[in-house]
């Protein structure tokens, strides 16, 4: 809410400026002001996640572990207390089916990012589109923020690429598509009015 409604920073690349529209610029809040409360409250959402994971990662350690931080002993006894509870004892089997799973997991993603390499040497064509209008765009605004040797014009430019992405990934998924491309050939040479049942 604050940074879709209450405060929207629109940057000016490849100058370190921009300028805000929404509520809080309407009502004459300075955009520091705003700014920073965007960046407390965005803070406070990751800080808030780090502790979550660091309650979960302690909880599950055992008593004598070295990653046991001193002054941090969870007490999960109020798990009784929250109607039906299930709580193991730590033993070989559960050790063993932990890594039974680990290892599934390792071999599944080794086994997606093979599919992966195989699309890429497949589908050569088609990583264009990414690369045309979403990396290289994201690199020209990044070299013009960090060295100010691109012009304003091009950054903007290269900034409105971005949506562009989606078109393009489209037309190319129907270029090297053989069903797609028939199928759309075939409503454009005139198969859409043929389709019509005439009685």
């Amino acid at each position: 809410i604050s940074i879709d409604i209450l405060f929207e920073p629109i940057p000016l690349f490849p100058a370190y400026a921009g300028y805000c529209v929404g509520i809080l610029c309407r009502l004459g809040v300075p955009i520091q002001y705003s700014l920073a409360a965007a960046v407390l409250l965005l803070a406070n959402v990751g800080v808030s996640i780090v502790v979550c994971c660091l309650y979960r990662h302690q909880t599950i350690l055992m008593t004598g572990s070295i990653f046991k931080l001193k002054k941090f002993s969870p007490n999960i006894t109020w798990i009784k207390t929250r109607g039906t509870y299930t709580m193991y004892e730590r033993s070989d089997s559960l050790v063993g089916l932990f890594v039974l799973l680990v290892v599934v997991i390792f071999v599944a993603m080794l086994a997606i990012f093979l599919m992966f390499l195989h699309l890429v040497y497949t589908l050569h064509r088609k990583l264009g589109v990414p690369l045309t209008l979403l990396i290289v765009p994201a690199l020209t605004m990044l070299a013009g923020l960090i060295f100010e040797v691109v012009p304003f014009e091009i950054c903007l430019g290269a900034y409105f690429m971005l949506p562009l992405h989606p078109i393009g990934h489209n037309i190319i998924l129907i270029a090297v598509t053989p069903a797609y491309r028939d199928f759309v050939w075939h409503l454009i040479s005139g198969g859409a009015c043929g389709m019509v049942r005439k009685d």
